[in-house]
């Protein structure tokens, strides 16, 4: 995909959407040019005419490509995103091919100072990482837009340096694709699967992706409604939590996790050699059940939030989590990697759905 293709996206995160600019919008963006609120940041100090004719020009551009913003079906605000080393005009001369730059506001002046842009440009950074030809996305902050530049950093933004632009002095922040993960402070949180999640913790398995790889027997749905209803629990040890993790108060994945103790009777010789011996250790399962949080990058960030978790709200001692994927799925083999899991062998299950097929176990230390 191009950068020229990304305009023709139509994306929705969060219940954010991306609209390209189109010729009919115009009215509505003079009118938020004009409050107050974005003025102060934002003033080409052009008519309305003069406003209509600049913006109607980088219709259909792949340089400088502007989109209304929606929320919920309703529009909210502006953004845009830009060739860095096209743009010209003085600006950016030292970027080179890969490189994007970004500007927003939100017009709407009841939706400000609500968090609502950091959602928003969350929401586009992902959408943009996805053309694999981006590589980084900059943006430059007024000094003194002490607002924009705690929004920049909540998305994972991070200043370089003061520099002169065609607009005055400006800092240069900058996110880059590979370093993402690492950089950005994802809203995650979990809660105890409860009866309000039931039916879509199984709406949630009852999806081709999760079913490949996910215990599907009757025995594990009869023990998440029995932890869920409170009941006595017969699934293994009778002592597996079951969780749902949210991002941005969106229920997105499912996890279980139960402890492992060393008189339990099917652990291979290769769990018993990594158990913890001065704390607990903690087994996990996980999928991410919600079909648009997909291929985002969101795995491993969220086992990484959840062993934290773990840890120093549910118990201090775990100090050792076990995960183990099947041989067969690759793909979760590398998400368990970036989260800072090591794999340490491979074992054969003694009982259960996946008795007797290959998996490997993967730990982490706390």
């Amino acid at each position: 995909m191009s950068l020229n293709e990304v305009r023709y996206q139509k994306t929705i995160s969060n219940n954010f959407a991306f609209k390209p600019l189109q010729e009919s919008d115009l009215t509505l963006l003079y009118k938020w040019l004009n409050e107050p609120h974005v003025k102060e940041w934002w003033d080409d100090h052009l008519t309305d005419e003069e406003i209509k004719s600049k913006y109607k020009e980088r219709i259909g551009d792949s340089v400088v490509v502007p989109f209304i913003v929606f929320l919920n079906d309703k529009p909210i605000g502006f953004i845009q995103y830009y060739q860095a080393s096209k743009v010209g005009d003085g600006w950016w001369p030292n970027e080179t091919e890969g490189t994007i730059g970004i500007d927003q506001f939100i017009g709407e002046k009841s939706l400000i100072n609500r968090g609502i842009g950091t959602k928003m440009i969350r929401a586009f950074i992902d959408y943009l990482f996805h053309n694999p030809d981006i590589k980084k996305i900059i943006t430059d902050v007024d000094p003194k837009n002490l607002r924009a530049i705690r929004c920049y950093k909540k998305v994972g933004f991070v200043f370089i340096k003061e520099m002169m632009t065609p607009d005055g002095l400006a800092l240069l922040m900058v996110i880059e694709k590979n370093k993402m993960l690492n950089s950005v402070s994802l809203p995650i949180h979990f809660e105890k699967a409860a009866t309000q999640h039931q039916d879509m913790i199984f709406s949630w398995l009852s999806e081709p992706h999760m079913q490949e790889f996910w215990d599907n027997s009757q025995e594990h749905k009869d023990d998440i409604l029995n932890f869920i209803h409170g009941r006595k629990q017969h699934y293994f040890y009778g002592t597996t939590q079951y969780w749902v993790g949210y991002i941005d108060n969106q229920p997105f994945c499912f996890l279980l996790s139960d402890q492992m103790l060393r008189e339990q009777n099917d652990l291979s010789d290769l769990h018993r050699e990594y158990l913890s011996k001065t704390g607990h250790t903690i087994s996990l399962d996980f999928g991410i059940g919600n079909k648009n949080f997909l291929a985002k990058g969101l795995a491993a960030p969220t086992l990484k939030a959840f062993t934290e978790f773990y840890k120093n709200k549910i118990d201090s001692n775990a100090d050792t989590f076990f995960i183990d994927p099947n041989t067969n799925n690759p793909r979760a083999f590398h998400v368990y990697e970036k989260a800072g899991f090591k794999m340490v062998g491979y074992y054969y299950a003694k009982q259960g759905f996946f008795k007797e097929e290959k998996s490997c176990l993967m730990v982490i230390l706390i």
